[in-house]
C-alpha cells in the first residue's frame, strides 16, 4: 500500500505540471525594506562581519560570502541600532539600540533585555557604545554604565560615576584591572578588584590629562596603553592622546573629526571621517582616504566618509563608509562594496507604484511643512531590486523630494515634487527638466531665491493631465498638459500661506486637495476644462465639520474609495462624504459623516472611528476595504463600511517598524501593501487584489501545496465578490468564500477547520450574479 500511495502521488504531481505557477509572497508575511547605505558600526567574528548601516543589521560571510539580513521579522526586538560587539567567548553579538532596548544574538536565538528600555530612569536612556571584556558587556549610556552578564543573559549592575549630574558615557576600555569611562566631563577610572563599583565614590576623575573636564569621545585599549579621542571645543579638535604611564599622556594625532577606534590584529584603527589611520604596535602610522570599486551595482563616489574600519591585516580592512554600507578594502587591488541592495534611505515621504513598479522619494520637511534642505533622492524596486538616485551618486542638486507620481501611460515617465525645488521630470532613469517660475506656472514663496518652489501633491487626470499644488502661493493649482503646457488656477477664497498635500479627482474632474497645515480642511476646484477661462470654474473651502460641530481644519490624507465616498484622514480621525460628486450644488458648508463602532457592552453607545488620533495615511485596497495609517497607533485595516476592524497592526504585535505611519501605498496587481514608516519601509502581504472583469487570468497558488506549507492558498484573477466553492474530486463541498476584490484564500481546511488530506481539489468561481465562472484546482499534499 505505501508503494501504491506513493506512485499516485507522482501521477498527481504529474498531472500538474502544465499548470502555470504564479510565485509571490505568502498571504500575511511581511518583508522589510531597509537601507542599508549609511555604514556606522562594525563587529567581527571568526565567521562574519556585521554592519549596522542606516540603523539596520546584516552580515557578510568570511567564507561562504553571503549576505545575510536581521529584522524584526528574522527575530529583532526593536529598530534604530545604535552600537553592536561579538563577544568571542560566548560567540555572542551584543545589539543595542537607541530607546535602551538590548539583544543578544546566537546560535540559539535571540535573547531580549528590555530593562533599560522599560524602566523609568532619570538621564538619556539611549546607548552610545557597547564594549565587551571578559563575559560582560559593558554598555555605555546617558546616565552612566550598565554591565550585562552574556553567559546568564541579565543585567548585572549599574555604574553612576559621579554624584549630581549625570555623565554621559561615550565608552569604558580595561587595562590592569581598571576600568576606564570616556565622558562628556573627561575621563574617569576605577579598580575593578573594588566589589563595589555602584557607589560613586570608587569612581574618580582623571586629572593627569591636559584639560581634564574636556568631553572623551572614544576611548580603547591598544598596546597596554589607553587610547583617547578628546574633543576640544575651542579650537574645534579632537586630539587623539596615549596613556604612556598612568600620568603621562602624549598627543598620537590632531584631527579635525573622529569617528571611531578598533583594534584587531595587533593594529589600532582610526576611522576619522575623510580617511582610516592605521597603527602598528610601534605606534607608525599608515592611512586610506580613497578607494576604488569593483562592483557595478554601486556608483563610484568621489569621496569617502569612514564611521568605523575594522584591519584584517595590514592590506586589508573591513569599511563601514557612510555613501556605501559595507566595504572590503584591499590595498593589492580594487576594494568591492558588500551591502545588500535596498532604497537610499529610510526617510521615505511617499510611494508610487504603477505596473509593479514602485517608486520612493526622500527628502525631509518637518513634521508641520517646513524647510530642512534635506538631500533629494528616490529609489525604484523593480524585480525585486533596489536601485536608486541621489546627489552622493551622481543625482541632480535638489533638496527635499515630497511626492512622487507615474505617468499612467509610460511607467518610465515620472514627476517628483520637491518642497523648495518645484517639480523635477524623469524618462528612464533620466533627468529632464526641472520646472520653477523660469518654464511654468509655479510661483516661488520667496522671489528671487532659488529654493522655495514648495510642491508637494500630484495627480493625473483622465486626459492624462499633470495637476500639481504649489504650497505658500497665489497660485494653489497649476496643470501640465501631455502637450507640454502650462495652466495656473488663482482662488478668490484660499489665504496666503497654506501647505498643500494630498490631490484627488473624483467622477466629475474636480479636484479635492488636502491642506495638513495653515490651513481650513479641504480645498475643491473645477476649471470646467476650460483652462483659459476663470469665469466658468468652481471652487470649495471649508473645515471638516458634522452637523454639530468642527470635526478637524487639518485634513492629511484623502482618498476616494471603490464606490465614489470620499474618505478624509486628520487630526481627530476619520470622516467620509458619501457624495463628492454634489460638492458644488450645496449652499452652505457640506456636511461630513463619522462612522460610529458600536461599544458592544449593553450600553448601546458607540464611539467615532479613530477618534482623536491623527490618521496621516489612506488607501483603499481591491476589496474596497481601508487601510489608515496613523502618527502613533500603527495600522488599521477596517471593513468597506469601516464598521469593523480587520486588523489592526503595530510595532508590538506585528513586524511593523514603527507606530508612525507616514504613506501607506497598495500594488493592486499583487495584494502587496507597503507602509513608509518613521523607521523604514515594510510591506504585508494581503488578502486583496483589483479585481478583474474576467477568469481569463485566474491563478491559484502555491501548487502543489507541500505538506510543509501551513500559509493560506491565494486565488487570484477573480471577478470582485467572487463566490468561491471548494470541492473534492467527487464533488463533496469542502469550503466557500468570498473574495476581497481580485483575490480570495483558503487555508487548505474544510467547514470544521481541520486541514484537507492529500488529493486534488476543485476550486469553482461565480461573480455574484451568475454569469460569468471559472474552474481550477489544486493539488494538496498531507
Amino acid at each position: 500500500m505505501k508503494n501504491k500511495r506513493h506512485i499516485s502521488l507522482l501521477l498527481l504531481l504529474s498531472a500538474f505540471v502544465a499548470i502555470r505557477m504564479f510565485a509571490t509572497t505568502p498571504t500575511g508575511e511581511w518583508v522589510t525594506h531597509m537601507s542599508y547605505v549609511n555604514g556606522q558600526h562594525l563587529a567581527i567574528s571568526d565567521n562574519k562581519v556585521y554592519c549596522v548601516a542606516s540603523g539596520s543589521l546584516f552580515s557578510y560571510g568570511l567564507k561562504d560570502n553571503a549576505i545575510e539580513t536581521y529584522d524584526k521579522i528574522s527575530g529583532l526586538n526593536d529598530v534604530y541600532i545604535n552600537d553592536i560587539a561579538y563577544s568571542s567567548s560566548s560567540e555572542t553579538l551584543v545589539i543595542c539600540y537607541d530607546n535602551g532596548n538590548i539583544d543578544l544574538m546566537n546560535k540559539d536565538g535571540i535573547v531580549n533585555i528590555p530593562d533599560i528600555k522599560l524602566k523609568s530612569l532619570y538621564g538619556d536612556k539611549s546607548i552610545n557604545k557597547v564594549d565587551i571584556y571578559n563575559k560582560y558587556a559593558y554598555i555605555s549610556t546617558g546616565f552612566g554604565i550598565v554591565k550585562v552578564n552574556i553567559e546568564k543573559e541579565e543585567i548585572a549592575e549599574t555604574y553612576k560615576l559621579s554624584n549630581g549630574e549625570t555623565n554621559i558615557v561615550y565608552g569604558v576600555a580595561f587595562l590592569d584591572n581598571k576600568i576606564y569611562a570616556a565622558t562628556d566631563n573627561g575621563i574617569f577610572k576605577a579598580d575593578m578588584t573594588n566589589n563595589n563599583l555602584q557607589n560613586f565614590a570608587n569612581w574618580s576623575q582623571i586629572s593627569s590629562i591636559n584639560n581634564q573636564n574636556l568631553p572623551v569621545k572614544g576611548i580603547i585599549t591598544f598596546n597596554n596603553n589607553i587610547i583617547v579621542a578628546q574633543y576640544n571645543s575651542s579650537d574645534k579638535h579632537y586630539y587623539i592622546r596615549k596613556q604612556s604611564t598612568e600620568d603621562q599622556w602624549n598627543v598620537l594625532k590632531k584631527t579635525t573629526v573622529f569617528s571611531s577606534f578598533f583594534t584587531n590584529n595587533n593594529i589600532l584603527t582610526i576611522a576619522n571621517g575623510t580617511a582610516i589611520r592605521c597603527y602598528d604596535t610601534n605606534y607608525n602610522e599608515t592611512s586610506i582616504s580613497s578607494y576604488n570599486f569593483t562592483s557595478p551595482d554601486f556608483p563610484k563616489q568621489n569621496s569617502i566618509w569612514v564611521h568605523q574600519a575594522i584591519s584584517v591585516d595590514e592590506n586589508t580592512f573591513y569599511v563601514a563608509d557612510q555613501y556605501q554600507g559595507l566595504i572590503y578594502y584591499s590595498k593589492s587591488y580594487d576594494s568591492e562594496c558588500l551591502s545588500p541592495k535596498g532604497p537610499a534611505t529610510n526617510t521615505i515621504w511617499d510611494i508610487d507604484i504603477t505596473n509593479n513598479v514602485l517608486r520612493t522619494v526622500h527628502g525631509a520637511t518637518t513634521s508641520d511643512y517646513n524647510n530642512t534642505w534635506t538631500e533629494g533622492a528616490y529609489s525604484t524596486y523593480r524585480d525585486n531590486f533596489w536601485t536608486y538616485k541621489a546627489r552622493r551618486n551622481g543625482g541632480e542638486a535638489f533638496d527635499e523630494y515630497v511626492g512622487i507620481v507615474t505617468d499612467p501611460q509610460n511607467v518610465e515617465h515620472f514627476f517628483i515634487t520637491s518642497f523648495g525645488y518645484g517639480v523635477i521630470e524623469y524618462k528612464n532613469d533620466e533627468f529632464i527638466e526641472q520646472y520653477t517660475d523660469d518654464n511654468s506656472t509655479i510661483i516661488n514663496a520667496i522671489p528671487g531665491s532659488p529654493r522655495y518652489y514648495r510642491t508637494i501633491g500630484m495627480a493625473f487626470d483622465n486626459d492624462n493631465n499633470l495637476w500639481i499644488n504649489n504650497s505658500s502661493s497665489t497660485v494653489p493649482l497649476h496643470l501640465f498638459t501631455p502637450e507640454g503646457d502650462w495652466y495656473g488656477f488663482d482662488s478668490k477664497l484660499l489665504p496666503s500661506g497654506m501647505r498643500y498635500g494630498t490631490i484627488v479627482i473624483d467622477d466629475n474632474n474636480s479636484k479635492w486637495v488636502a491642506t495638513p497645515y495653515f490651513g481650513d480642511g479641504i480645498f475643491v476646484y473645477n476649471e470646467n476644462e476650460t483652462y483659459d477661462d476663470d469665469s466658468d470654474d468652481s471652487e470649495r473651502y471649508f473645515s471638516i465639520k458634522s452637523s454639530s460641530e468642527t470635526i478637524s481644519d487639518n485634513v492629511y490624507d484623502i482618498a476616494m474609495d471603490n464606490d465614489g465616498t470620499l474618505w478624509v484622514g486628520s487630526d481627530n480621525g476619520v470622516a467620509l462624504y458619501y457624495s463628492p460628486t454634489e460638492i458644488f450644488s450645496y449652499t452652505s458648508n457640506p456636511v461630513a459623516s463619522r462612522i460610529t463602532i458600536p461599544r458592544n457592552d449593553g450600553t448601546g453607545l458607540g464611539d467615532y472611528l479613530l477618534d482623536g488620533s491623527t490618521v496621516q495615511t489612506i488607501a483603499v485596497d481591491g476589496g474596497n476595504r481601508k487601510w489608515l495609517g496613523t502618527a502613533s497607533s500603527g495600522v488599521y485595516l477596517v471593513s468597506p463600511d469601516g464598521l469593523n476592524v480587520v486588523h489592526h497592526f503595530t510595532e508590538e504585535n506585528s513586524a511593523l517598524l514603527s507606530d508612525n505611519v507616514r504613506k501607506i501605498e497598495i500594488n493592486h496587481e499583487t495584494g502587496e501593501v507597503f507602509f513608509a514608516t518613521e523607521a523604514g519601509l515594510i510591506s504585508y502581504q494581503a488578502d486583496a487584489t483589483q479585481s478583474n472583469d474576467s477568469y481569463d487570468d485566474l491563478k491559484v497558488y502555491p501548487n502543489p501545496v507541500r505538506e510543509d506549507f501551513y500559509d493560506d492558498i491565494t486565488i487570484t484573477g477573480l471577478i470582485d465578490e467572487t463566490t468561491v466553492k471548494i470541492t473534492d474530486v467527487t464533488g463533496n463541498l469542502v469550503n466557500q468564500m468570498t473574495s476581497n476584490g481580485g483575490t480570495a484564500t483558503w487555508d487548505a481546511t474544510n467547514f470544521y477547520g481541520k486541514r484537507v488530506g492529500t488529493g486534488v481539489y476543485l476550486i469553482f468561481c461565480s461573480n455574484s450574479d451568475g454569469s460569468q465562472s471559472a474552474m481550477t484546482k489544486v493539488l494538496v499534499i498531507n
